[in-house]
């Protein structure tokens, strides 16, 4: 199943909010108390079962207590109503038990039964101090009768059609493991009986979980830990069995409780994704629908080098599996950079200095920098310019002071310079000087979207930038180096020149070439910038590929062809 469109009128802080879903991963963000929760507590209400085995409250709408407040002067008591609307897709192929009953129980017509995917629009309004919910239903355009569209209702709710996880709730461990002592006093006949039927059900049992076992692992190694996985199965007879999780590594095994936080709640959640998926894998059953996954803060517990490479599972995982994973987060490494309409921005509009009611933020064209700006805590100046890079498309990118210096690189991935080129198949792209690398929180951001990331500066700012690359965790000659050669006025990109370059361009343009040399003002710099295009243009012309004019580029493209082979590209500090 799919949730292609909610929309929710007069709850909370939402008054007449409208939501589509995209793609099979959704990212909701916004600021605190934008109105986020609000929408997962419209989810849990229409969907989740309560937990009665830890008491939770029946997660309903009232309203009474859920009614807009600042409408509340406005509208009669008696007038007063919350609706929520669903648009659902359900999928003859992966949603067959769903299918089956909405094609026999509605008796729906032919063209209908034979549409790989059925839209159906579920609607649910509590009006006043009703208790029961008004629930409608129409599928094409067709409203059926209240008696069957509780019904659809009903049967929705039976079949676990969306699965949730709260990364910020208390992790209960006995959801995972349940007591074995079953029996405490019984006959020696009766104990001969059971432990004859435990050992056949063991057997059983023990083939399920290596089966399960070898699936869970391979999702897991999706992920940079490598863990192995371990079920360890408690005979017993009952329907529900009890179970234990260990995590691993080479060096043993370690009971999912005894390890930290961020590790127990991101492979709670990918056992979550487990149970869906095998669920989609399962044959055809009058029960039959693939839930919708829905994630509150995935990145808890995480470092923001761990939280970028889940994030990517997360959609990787989505996309391979076709379940649709809808998350609330404020990291932007759970953000989508693939799909940015997938990006839901929530926002609370302001009215007399008064908070008022939650709103969506356009993220489409050049708008999608809006969730990742306030996630970061950047401006849009600050993040925008840096769209081609992560819109590239590519997995590699080499970051180099300024434009000049990218030509230069462009030159040397010439196939004209036979083995001496730099091979490189990422983009280059200008980071617009030293300044930049002193942001270690959009710097490391970048780096999180790139398996490959190497940075470039000039040979004269290496003390000052130097410093905040190891910050970031990368290594000189690995992810870092300097450009230039080490003597005066060649601690830069142009120090690799052959002299002729020089001696050109100086004889053409001897005034701008007085005006670079002068005192530092707006005119000198303005040269110096003028010379730096005319260099690469005389170079560009006249170098001849394969001779001692591009020895010293030569010199770079292998060193840089040394770290592209290397792929280093893992952040390592806090």
């Amino acid at each position: 199943m799919r949730i292609s469109e909610v929309r929710i009128q007069n709850y909370r802080t939402i008054t007449n909010l409208s939501i589509k879903f995209p793609k099979y991963d959704t990212a909701i963000c916004g600021k605190n108390d934008a109105g986020k929760s609000n929408i997962i507590r419209v989810l849990r209400s229409a969907f989740q079962k309560p937990d009665r085995m830890f008491f939770m409250p029946d997660p309903d709408i009232s309203v009474k207590d859920d009614f807009t407040k600042w409408r509340q002067k406005d509208v009669p008591a008696s007038e007063r109503f919350i609706q929520v609307d669903f648009v659902l897709q359900i999928s003859q192929a992966d949603d067959e038990g769903l299918h089956l009953f909405l094609v026999t129980y509605l008796s729906l017509p032919d063209e209908l039964k034979a549409a790989p995917i059925l839209a159906i629009t579920l609607s649910i309004k509590r009006i006043a101090d009703e208790k029961a919910e008004q629930v409608g239903l129409s599928i094409d355009g067709k409203p059926y009768e209240v008696l069957k569209a509780q019904e659809v209702y009903k049967r929705l709710q039976s079949t676990s059609a969306i699965l949730f996880h709260d990364s910020t709730e208390f992790f209960h461990p006995y959801r995972f493991r349940q007591s074995a002592d079953v029996f405490r006093e019984m006959s020696p006949s009766d104990e001969r009986r059971l432990k004859d039927a435990q050992e056949n059900v063991g057997k059983v049992l023990t083939k399920v979980a290596k089966r399960n076992q070898e699936d869970l692992t391979e999702m897991l190694g999706r992920l940079k830990d490598k863990y192995k996985i371990g079920f360890s199965i408690i005979n017993t007879a009952e329907t529900n069995v009890p179970y234990t999780i260990t995590l691993g590594t080479d060096d043993g095994d370690v009971e999912l409780e005894n390890w930290g936080s961020g590790t127990q709640n991101r492979t709670r959640i990918l056992m979550t994704l487990f149970k869906a998926s095998k669920i989609r894998e399962t044959s055809t059953s009058s029960e039959k629908v693939v839930p919708v996954i829905v994630i509150e803060e995935p990145e808890s517990y995480l470092h923001p080098s761990a939280q970028a490479e889940f994030g990517r599972t997360l959609r990787d995982l989505a996309e391979e599996f076709k379940i649709q994973v809808v998350v609330t987060t404020h990291s932007p490494y759970l953000l989508s950079l693939d799909e940015p309409e997938a990006n839901i921005l929530l926002k609370r509009t302001t009215v007399k200095k008064g908070v008022r009611e939650t709103g969506l933020i356009d993220t489409s064209g050049d708008k999608w920098v809006e969730p990742f700006s306030l996630a970061l805590g950047l401006s849009e100046a600050e993040l925008g310019p840096w769209k081609d890079a992560l819109f590239s498309g590519r997995d590699s990118v080499l970051l180099v002071e300024g434009e000049i210096d990218k030509s230069y690189l462009e030159l040397l991935r010439s196939e004209v310079h036979g083995t001496s080129r730099f091979v490189f198949d990422g983009i280059i792209f200008p980071y617009g000087g030293k300044d930049t690398l002193r942001h270690k929180d959009l710097l490391r951001f970048i780096m999180s979207r790139f398996k490959h990331f190497i940075v470039t500066y000039d040979l004269d700012v290496e003390a000052e930038v130097e410093v905040h690359l190891k910050e970031l965790g990368l290594a000189k000659g690995s992810g870092y180096i300097a450009v230039g050669k080490n003597a005066p006025t060649k601690k830069c990109i142009e120090g690799l020149l052959p002299e002729q370059t020089f001696q050109s361009v100086f004889s053409k343009n001897v005034q701008l070439v007085q005006k670079a040399t002068g005192a530092v003002t707006a005119d000198a710099r303005s040269a110096k910038s003028s010379l730096k295009k005319l260099y690469f243009r005389e170079f560009e012309t006249t170098a001849k590929p394969l001779t001692d004019d591009y020895k010293d580029f030569y010199t770079l493209a292998k060193q840089l062809n040394k770290m592209v082979e290397k792929k280093q590209v893992k952040v390592t500090s806090p």
